[in-house]
């Protein structure tokens, strides 16, 4: 497996980002897995935008382009809500109740 990046907080949750398989890993704070969830293409980044609720870009060049809501409670993963955009999802960060996603070359609120 192919590790594309490790996501961390500064206080409990660590999500395992994998070029190999379309899906995010869960990990406990020994760095384990103890949960996944598989979305639509390859996840791009993830960002915490309530104490258990997560955004991930998720982009396939071509024909996916979403962000993809999780939710983690006792360590079971819940994939909700998506948003379907037309552009590239490439990075995203969550300030003061607004949503940020970038396509690399343009900034989207």
């Amino acid at each position: 497996m192919l590790y594309n990046s490790l996501l961390c907080s500064p206080t409990d949750w660590s999500w395992l980002q994998t070029t190999a398989q379309i899906k995010l890993s869960w990990l406990d704070e020994q760095y384990r897995v103890v949960n996944h969830c598989d979305v639509s293409a390859w996840p791009q980044d993830i960002c915490q935008i309530a104490p258990s609720e997560f955004a991930v870009t998720v982009d396939a060049i071509e024909n996916t382009h979403e962000v993809v809501f999780i939710t983690v409670i006792n360590n079971q993963v819940v994939t909700g809500r998506k948003l379907k955009l037309k552009h590239n999802c490439v990075g995203i960060t969550y300030h003061q109740e607004n949503l940020f996603v970038t396509s690399s070359t343009t900034l989207y609120k």
